[in-house]
């Protein structure tokens, strides 16, 4: 379950970086609930998908935008090779495409970041448990 693959991934990180485990597990809160909602949103539906969007209009755009960001997403997991599960990895970047498709939703609906980087930030409040 990704419970306990965040877990293995905290437990990947402390080894790699030679930190605690619950000082990876501080990074990574940090990094998912400052980093993420406001740097993806400005690069994932700012830039990537206002470029694309100029040449390609809303839907491919939104397609090619997510597609990669759910990609992202599924990196995560290197951090587990050889013992991680490419299930695990596209489930994640499913989760994450279907996520960046409505964050492209309400980036068009709200036409401002702002809406989409406080659902995304609420988001992964919730999915960290806090």
């Amino acid at each position: 379950d990704l419970s306990a693959a965040l877990e293995e991934l905290a437990n990947a990180a402390a080894i790699k970086f030679n930190i605690t485990p619950s000082d990876a597990k501080l990074i990574y809160a940090i990094y998912v609930l400052i980093w993420a909602p406001i740097g993806e949103e400005i690069f994932y539906r700012g830039y990537l998908y206002g470029e694309l969007k100029k040449k390609y209009g809303i839907a491919l755009s939104a397609i090619i935008s997510t597609f990669l960001f759910g990609i992202r997403h599924s990196v995560h997991f290197l951090f587990l090779l050889p013992n991680f599960t490419t299930i695990a990895a596209l489930y994640w970047a499913f989760h994450a495409f279907i996520f960046g498709l409505i964050m492209v939703y309400t980036y068009e609906k709200t036409d401002t970041l702002y809406i989409p980087m406080i659902l995304h930030f609420l988001t992964n409040l919730v999915q960290a448990g806090l």
